[in-house]
């Protein structure tokens, strides 16, 4: 079970670092799956006040920052700037969506929360990049 557990790592990493055209593809399928389950869900009457206050903030943070990860995978690490672009809109988007919601409400603070947690997997997957071409010999 635990080396089981060491290959998986092993091939995540490998996948944040240099992903394959099957770990981009299956990337690209998860963002339009979490995608997809955010518009769906917000739109239920059970989202209403599904997750209280003050931690909406850090699911909104979790949440935006798995999907920039993926994308960064389903992007192999280039247009991290088109990535950005896409998850922000996406963000802007769900909070618009809310509108047509009764007892949901639109929130800067929840976009913010979004755009800071895609911001945050650039920033991880941009440094694990990084570090693992520093280790390459030349």
């Amino acid at each position: 079970m635990i080396e089981r557990a060491r290959r998986l790592r092993q091939h995540m990493l490998r996948a944040a670092i240099a992903p394959t055209p099957r770990d981009r593809a299956w990337a690209a399928a998860l963002v339009l799956f979490i995608m997809a389950n955010l518009f769906y869900h917000g739109a239920q009457p059970y989202a209403v006040g599904a997750i209280p206050a003050p931690w909406d903030k850090p699911v909104h943070v979790l949440v935006f920052f798995v999907l920039g990860a993926l994308a960064w995978v389903a992007f192999a690490g280039r247009r991290f700037w088109l990535v950005f672009v896409v998850c922000a809109m996406v963000a802007g988007t769900d909070e618009l969506a809310q509108l047509l919601n009764p007892g949901r409400d639109v929130a800067l603070s929840d976009w913010l929360a979004d755009v800071t947690g895609v911001t945050l997997a650039g920033v991880l997957m941009t440094w694990l990049r990084s570090a693992a071409l520093a280790r390459v010999p030349r």
